[in-house]
């Protein structure tokens, strides 16, 4: 059964939510909270849920915590432009349960995701019904969505030896994101594949402190 692992201080006024890759789980990326505390302010929350279901391409006699968000097993654009649509909608409710939880605003979290993490974190970003905070995409992509309510600034990151999604995927979000009136920042970077680096944390602690700072001070 999948779980929503939590760091959380005595009092909260912020939170970090991070969306992880498709066949692994919350904890997955909730490690990423250890670099970002020094950073941020103390009240801050940090939260990873595994994904909606068990991941369906696992490896036969292969047992493991492992999740996703929606299903990859066809990678068509058409379809996974309904998938991601549909793992949004799904999202929104988690969204509002966590959210409701921590007694914060739309305002007041970050998302953070990694991949097929990214790509539900960018469509669901701009589908709630007020802006959160801002998005950091690492290695994701862009699935244009069917409804756009919210304008998040974003910071994408992704490496041009990925593997997995083709960098020119990140660049292409960027373009799409900025036509729908979002403000972005993306890089992309000559010797990473499909993983998150040292450079990508530091990027991910200078907007996160950036877009927390206004609220903060």
């Amino acid at each position: 059964m999948s779980q929503i692992y939590r760091l959380l201080p005595p009092t909260v006024t912020k939170a970090v939510l991070f969306l992880h890759g498709v066949g692994a789980n919350g904890q997955d990326l909730l490690g990423l909270s250890s670099f970002l505390q020094p950073a941020l302010p103390s009240t801050v929350a940090y939260v990873a849920p595994d994904g909606f279901d068990l991941y369906d391409m696992l490896p036969v006699g292969m047992v493991a915590e492992s999740y996703q968000w929606f299903s990859l097993k066809d990678r068509s654009p058409p379809v996974l432009s309904v998938e991601v649509d549909r793992a949004a909608v799904r999202f929104q409710d988690l969204f509002e349960e966590i959210r409701d939880s921590l007694a914060l605003d739309y305002r007041d979290i970050i998302l953070v995701g990694f991949s097929q993490g990214t790509m539900l974190a960018i469509t669901a970003a701009l589908q709630l019904p007020s802006p959160v905070a801002g998005v950091v995409g690492f290695s994701g992509a862009f699935m244009p969505p069917s409804l756009v309510r919210s304008h998040p600034p974003f910071c994408l990151i992704h490496g041009k030896q990925d593997e997995v999604i083709p960098s020119y995927a990140t660049q292409k979000a960027a373009e799409g994101l900025k036509q729908r009136g979002c403000r972005v920042d993306y890089f992309i970077d000559d010797y990473l594949g499909h993983s998150i680096d040292e450079k990508g944390i530091q990027r991910m602690i200078k907007y996160a402190s950036q877009w927390f700072q206004p609220l903060s001070a």
